[in-house]
């Protein structure tokens, strides 16, 4: 065969490979079967890969974090630690906005070059998110989850909101045709308004939609799990993966197809690809290669038109996906030049002084190792509209009753403080900020720095609580209540 696209293989594991190296990715070429590049990290999750232009990123499959790999770089430029687990993850076209689903169903939308999250959507879906597609007009996102609904998106209100809370964003369309979880999606290429999309699902079923007219054009039933899709440029074929490891092969334009294709019809044009279960599918630029991977290990190069294997590679762990990368991505020089930053964690991840304000109005009767309990359990909660309002308020109190002396005062400490420290690694951006807001900053951190030491020193001269004796009379109990008083005061002091 002559081919006429110079492309290449990125390989995700489920696990880590048994050579002590750790590789979990790496890059294949396909007409030559070398080794490109080996990229280090621990096992990937499925439905997570995505490759671009400047860097590709996945989420792991066994704790909360999003990793990112330069493709001239062996070991990950960044690894993001996320709040939970990752189930399914995609970029836009040009790397911009990073888009990830979670097991609870929240959908996470990140500016990759800043870190900041843009929208924390909870409950965009009932249970986990399985896939993410966006168009390649980059105008709607595409997301399916576990209970069995397809939700369309549109991006810029993903991105900018609504005006509003941005819990108030609504999905342009929500399919529920399917009756069990969708395991596989897949997108023409072209605008939104003529793009039509593939939905398949452990219910034996793929149906195509219409996104602009939201009607839908056919269904297929199949006799097994459907695991995994890919389309053709051309949009003239359908590759269907299933669970027993074989591919069926579904004519977009065949007129004698029926609305419900027959269990004979998949026999037909359907061939033993794998072992196990189907994992990942891919497509060449041109339609001339499908590559399909499974959890059996192995990966395969097809002959799209005749079905016959042209390349076969086998490896010791499972396979969760694989992409068709142009051969240009790893020779070009990057865009997005600069360091990637840590992704925020939470929207209301902005002032450590809130959750003092917090933590004050909440903590009047607790021990000190309660009040730190109270504290860290704070840290990961978010604020609501009335807390932040009523910080907002104590923080202006405070503004009048600080001394000017205090801002200036830049004495160092030696104490150990991993409060303190915590507020330090912020990453705030002070060139966008007025002298009055330098000024606000200073004094909020100075402030902030205060309370924590506070709070620490109590801690550590925290007294275990005493052994169990002989009752106190009257008098020992008054003296030990006057003690209390009296250290409750200076405290407060």
């Amino acid at each position: 065969h002559f081919y006429t696209m110079d492309e290449f293989l990125l390989i995700a594991r489920s696990q880590a490979a048994k050579d002590g190296r750790g590789m979990s990715c790496h890059a294949w070429d396909m007409n030559t079967d070398v080794t490109l590049n080996m990229y280090k990290s621990n096992a990937i999750r499925a439905n997570t890969l995505w490759t671009g232009p400047d860097f590709f990123c996945a989420a792991l499959n066994d704790k909360g974090s999003i990793v990112f790999w330069r493709w001239n770089s062996e070991t990950a430029e960044i690894r993001m630690p996320i709040p939970e687990r990752i189930t399914a993850l995609a970029c836009d076209s040009t790397g911009t906005y990073c888009f990830a689903g979670s097991t609870s169903g929240a959908l996470y939308v990140w500016m990759v070059a800043t870190g900041r999250l843009l929208t924390w959507l909870q409950g965009a879906h009932y249970r986990a998110i399985t896939n993410l597609r966006i168009t390649t007009d980059t105008m709607q996102v595409i997301s399916a989850g576990e209970d069995a609904m397809v939700r369309v998106w549109n991006l810029a209100v993903l991105v900018c909101g609504t005006g509003k809370d941005y819990q108030s964003v609504e999905p342009l369309l929500s399919l529920k045709d399917h009756s069990l979880a969708v395991t596989a999606i897949a997108l023409s290429i072209g605008l939104a308004q003529t793009s039509r999309l593939y939905t398949a699902s452990r219910d034996r079923h793929v149906h195509i939609y219409h996104l602009t007219t939201k009607e839908k054009l056919a269904s297929f039933s199949f006799p097994v799990d459907v695991t995994a899709l890919a389309l053709d440029p051309a949009e003239t074929m359908l590759y269907v993966g299933l669970g027993s490891g074989h591919v069926c092969r579904v004519p977009l334009h065949d007129d004698k197809l029926n609305n419900q294709l027959a269990a004979k019809h998949v026999d037909s044009n359907s061939f033993a690809a794998h072992e196990q279960a189907i994992s990942s599918m891919g497509m060449s630029c041109d339609g001339i290669r499908l590559v399909t991977a499974s959890l059996d290990g192995s990966v395969r190069v097809w002959d799209a038109a005749t079905g016959q294997t042209l390349k076969t590679l086998n490896e010791s762990t499972a396979i969760a996906a694989v992409s068709v990368v142009p051969s240009a991505w790893r020779s070009s020089v990057p865009r997005l030049s600069s360091k990637i930053p840590l992704f925020q964690r939470r929207v209301e991840e902005k002032s450590s002084l809130n959750v003092m304000v917090r933590l004050s109005g909440q903590a009047k009767d607790l021990s000190s190792q309660e009040k730190w309990e109270l504290y860290q359990d704070l840290l990961t909660t978010p604020l609501s509209k009335a807390d932040m309002q009523s910080s907002e308020e104590t923080a202006t109190q405070q503004d009048k009753a600080v001394p000017e002396a205090a801002l200036n005062d830049d004495t160092p400490t030696n104490k150990s403080n991993p409060v303190a420290d915590d507020i330090n690694e912020e990453d705030d951006d002070d060139a966008d900020l007025t002298s009055q807001g330098k000024r606000w900053k200073a004094m909020a951190l100075k402030l902030y720095q205060q309370q924590a030491e506070r709070l620490a020193t109590a801690i550590e001269t925290a007294a275990p609580p005493a052994a169990a004796g002989p009752k106190q009379g009257k008098r020992g109990k008054k003296k030990s209540g006057a003690k209390k008083a009296k250290k409750a005061k200076q405290a407060a002091s």
